[in-house]
């Protein structure tokens, strides 16, 4: 359950670019993301593959409503700080509604 939570919200910051535009749906966040904590093209790539990948996952288990909401959430309090970036703690309720929902349809 740690690493779900952990790659649930490593992978929420990098998501929330579905609604940001670009040509990749997850372009603009994970732009930020490595302008924030460093990066080049193929970490902007993997970024954007694994959110993505996480997208996926949550569709899968029919958690799409809680992704939304955990996107939305990144997606408005994502802030560069000490070359991290992401929503600190500000998320945490979304995050764990989604880990709770892909958790009990396992």
């Amino acid at each position: 359950m740690r690493r779900l939570h952990q790659t649930l919200g490593l992978t929420a910051l990098l998501l929330a670019g579905a609604w940001l535009g670009g040509c990749a749906p997850y372009g603009s966040l994970c732009a930020a993301k490595m302008d924030c904590e460093g990066g080049n093209d193929a970490d902007l790539d993997a970024c954007v593959v694994d959110s993505e990948a996480t997208e996926d996952v949550a569709y899968t288990y029919d958690c799409g409503d809680f992704w939304e909401d955990l996107v939305a959430c990144t997606d408005e309090r994502s802030r560069c700080g000490n070359n991290n970036f992401g929503p600190g703690d500000d998320c945490d309720a979304e995050e764990n509604r989604l880990a709770d929902c892909i958790n009990k349809r396992r």
